[in-house]
């Protein structure tokens, strides 16, 4: 969903020419569950190269769910970043998994089933914080889960998974971080589909070509 984009959207015109976007309804939600609209490919794999590399440096085990094409850059960012995230990714501290498979998994009729969503990411998250010597760490997931149900014209099966990873973040001791494309805001910034997405985030920010970060939804951390 990332190679094929569709023209610019006058939302997406209209959001990369302002400085500020305003403050958007907040929510409680779990530890840590952000979200990252990026106007390109390269600035949205910088922000997850960022998320996991400081996962694996601090002695979490990291999660990355994605198209085959984001997990092979990925890796390769992730192995010359620095010896640190070498060293984590030799001791089986990183984990890539394909965002198709994933979702098949976990969708029925179209909508993510809360049963089989919560048992396969529990198991998940269960295989990840248990190290090779018996020991559990802290587990960072990120991916285009839901951005990719999005970009397929799912809106609502998108909503229903933010809110299902929210109850991941709050029954487990996960940080969660969900990279979207600016070519999502396919309508108005104030449109139900943005508003619902960035309401079920701790945290909003966008990245684009050539400009600092701006933070969409204040964080409740």
């Amino acid at each position: 969903m990332w190679t094929h984009k569709p023209p610019p959207s006058s939302a997406a015109k209209k959001l990369s020419h302002r400085r500020a976007v305003p403050l958007l309804a907040k929510r409680m939600v779990g530890r840590c569950h952000e979200a990252q609209f990026c106007s390109d490919d390269s600035l949205f794999l910088d922000g997850f190269t960022r998320f996991i590399g400081t996962a694996l440096k601090n002695g979490s085990t990291a999660v990355f769910i994605g198209i085959a094409s984001h997990r092979i850059s990925l890796f390769e960012r992730l192995y010359a970043e620095s010896q640190e995230a070498r060293a984590a990714i030799r001791q089986g501290r990183y984990f890539a998994l394909d965002a198709v498979e994933f979702l098949s998994n976990v969708m029925v009729n179209d909508m993510p089933d809360a049963g089989w969503f919560l048992k396969a990411v529990g198991d998940l998250v269960a295989s990840a914080a248990s190290g090779a010597d018996g020991t559990h760490s802290r587990v960072a997931a990120c991916g285009e889960w839901a951005p990719f149900l999005w970009a397929e014209g799912k809106a609502d099966a998108a909503i229903r998974l933010e809110e299902l990873w929210n109850e991941v973040a709050e029954k487990y001791d996960v940080d969660i971080l969900c990279g979207y494309s600016l070519e999502s805001l396919r309508c108005e910034e104030d449109s139900y589909t943005f508003r619902r997405i960035c309401e079920e985030h701790s945290a909003v920010r966008a990245d684009r070509s050539g400009e600092a970060t701006q933070t969409l939804s204040a964080s409740h951390r």
